[in-house]
């Protein structure tokens, strides 16, 4: 009789346990990512022309894949994060978006979304407890507001946030209809571009073609462009040296050959053979030191 009664309870459970929906999945987003435009001044092909150390061969503006920009504000609170999407802020195009109830959306659906932020309660806790734990937040140290646009009507009238950890608030919410204006490539503004440039004095007297990378008009400390939308992109380092000519170069679309170097001076006589198109681009950056002031007892 005991062993029959335990039968029916496991069996009970069991039929509970089947019954239960499934928990919500987290969102997994992926947005479009940032773009090499045309160059400001194309050179044409076969153009040859004599440099000097610092001078800047080429360059070109650095875009968005794919952004929108809201026509008013956004204010938004979901999982206790509140934020507010202003106009002039980019958000960017989903190019995969998953979880939550985003399956009963229509294949003309549009997400885009604001930048990632870190739930700073969260990464307070992250430190305190060596990441091991972070009890009570009911979302992830890193989080973002998404905005969907149902009906491709260039309104949106539903957000979610990314970077949450309970099933009730893994679900998009109403809000007023926001007029929104997307576009493809677009630029980024003044100060964010790429360029290559000319050195010389380098070790054992090479001579060197660097690699720029600015935004906000501040140069980044570049290690190596990523391009390409292939699933092995073409890297680049930041910085080449050679001794030896002729050295054919290409860097994402551009393309340049150094044909000689002056001995004495360094001037370099080169040849175009192609300029900047849109493509792809990721930066990887150098690791930076992280210097922790501990004061003495």
């Amino acid at each position: 009789m005991l062993v029959l009664l335990k039968m029916l309870r496991l069996g009970a459970a069991a039929l509970a346990f089947a019954a239960a929906p499934a928990a919500a999945a987290r969102y997994e987003v992926v947005t479009a990512g940032m773009v090499i435009l045309p160059s400001e001044e194309p050179h044409a092909a076969g153009l040859e022309r004599t440099v000097t150390p610092g001078d800047v061969l080429m360059r070109a503006p650095l875009g968005w894949a794919d952004a929108a920009l809201v026509e008013r504000e956004v204010a938004l609170e979901i999982a206790g994060i509140r934020d507010t999407i202003v106009p002039g802020v980019f958000l960017h195009r989903a190019t995969r978006a998953e979880g939550g109830d985003l399956a009963t959306l229509g294949s003309e659906a549009r997400i885009y979304c604001g930048e990632m932020r870190v739930n700073a309660i969260g990464a307070a806790m992250g430190v305190a407890t060596f990441g091991l734990t972070n009890i009570g937040s009911r979302v992830a140290r890193q989080r973002r507001f998404c905005l969907v646009d149902g009906d491709a009507d260039n309104r949106f009238e539903r957000a979610f946030l990314q970077g949450t950890k309970r099933r009730e608030d893994q679900h998009m919410v109403e809000i007023a209809p926001v007029p929104y204006t997307a576009e493809a490539n677009r630029p980024m503004g003044p100060g964010n571009f790429v360029q290559v440039r000319y050195a010389a004095g380098g070790l054992i007297g090479t001579s060197q073609i660097f690699v720029d990378f600015y935004t906000g008009n501040i140069q980044q400390p570049l290690d190596a462009l990523y391009t390409g939308a292939g699933r092995a992109p073409l890297r680049t380092r930041a910085a080449t040296a050679f001794r030896t000519t002729p050295r054919p170069f290409v860097i994402a679309d551009a393309r340049f050959t150094v044909l000689s170097i002056d001995p004495e001076s360094k001037a370099a006589r080169i040849r175009y053979e192609s300029d900047f198109a849109t493509t792809p681009v990721f930066a990887g950056y150098r690791a930076q030191p992280i210097y922790v002031f501990v004061p003495s007892r």
